[in-house]
């Protein structure tokens, strides 16, 4: 008897439809999901698989996994190999190619472009126009990797209030001049300090 079934079983799944439809009966792609849009009670919407830094890294994905999607729920403590790059919480990808996961951020292109004459950058700015002196916020884990372009947009000198870190040594603050090489710098958060990436 199973001699028997067997091959009408094979026979059975090479017909099988290879599409597969979460509440739809015809699925048009790989996997089609239909929300339900209209019941405030269900939540619409693909929940990738959660896991903390430390946990992705104690995993090794090679290039069967290239393109694989995870949430990363907290930073990795100690960022190496895989996971150098995992500094924040957020959807990351596996780059097969570079054997990295890569964190997915919307273009920095989109970003607007503020004018601060005082207080503190804030956290969603990317270009400031610094007509004043003003102050980067505490470099902390949470913004570590945050970029800022910082320019000075007056005939005189401002200064940028926060912990730079340069040749090995701490300093409190930077200023900017209106000329070459000093009317604007580039700053990352190493999570504990920042570090002028670029001048001009």
């Amino acid at each position: 008897m199973i001699r028997k079934l067997f091959p009408a079983l094979l026979l059975v799944g090479s017909f099988s439809y290879a599409q597969i439809g979460i509440n739809s009966e015809n699925p048009n792609a790989t996997l089609d999901v239909i929300g339900n849009p209209g019941d405030p009670f269900k939540f619409d919407g693909i929940i990738a698989p959660r896991i903390t830094g430390d946990q992705l890294r104690a995993k090794n994905y090679t290039a069967s996994q290239n393109g694989a999607i995870v949430f990363v729920t907290q930073e990795d403590t100690a960022p190496a190999g895989q996971t150098i790059d995992v500094t924040a919480s957020g959807y990351y990808y596996f780059d097969g190619n570079s054997g990295k996961w890569i964190k997915l951020i919307s273009a920095a292109a989109s970003q607007k472009i503020r004018t601060l004459s005082t207080g503190t950058v804030a956290d969603d700015d990317y270009t400031v126009l610094i007509s004043g002196d003003v102050t980067l916020p505490s470099a902390t884990s949470s913004n570590r990797g945050k970029v800022y372009q910082l320019i000075n947009d007056t005939a005189g000198n401002v200064t940028v209030n926060g912990l730079f870190r340069i040749n090995g040594g701490n300093f409190s603050n930077y200023g900017l001049n209106n000329s070459n090489l000093g009317r604007g710098i580039v700053v990352q958060s190493t999570g504990s300090a920042w570090v002028i990436t670029s001048r001009y």
